[in-house]
């Protein structure tokens, strides 16, 4: 009979039992339900700084543009404040003031 006790204890300490693994799988949930919404608001803050931020160097690239083509005022698109850096130099059209990424208004965030 004590052989046979052994045996049932090693079986028991050799793997988890269902009751301990839904208990952790609860837990995960829990967590998981819990991160979900924290993430998408770290998200919606970052696309809304990053929008700022484009927004401030819109303005900016606008105030340069009308500092440097005095005759034109301000620019008409954001195609005009941008432009690819291996065309030349910056003309009223393409004034290179803004990432192309930016200058297209595909930009994330």
């Amino acid at each position: 009979m004590k052989m046979n006790a052994k045996n049932r204890a090693r079986r028991r300490n050799n793997g988890f039992t269902l009751m301990e693994l839904l208990i952790v799988m609860a837990i995960i949930t829990i967590l998981m339900l819990i991160a979900i919404p924290t993430t998408q608001a770290i998200f919606r803050n970052v696309h809304e700084l990053s929008a700022k931020k484009s927004i401030q160097t819109i303005q900016q690239a606008e105030q340069l543009y009308s500092q440097t083509y005095p005759i034109n005022g301000y620019a008409c698109s954001l195609t005009a404040l941008g432009g690819d850096p291996s065309q030349g130099q910056p003309t009223p059209t393409s004034a290179m003031l803004i990432k192309p990424d930016l200058a297209s208004g595909d930009k994330d965030g």
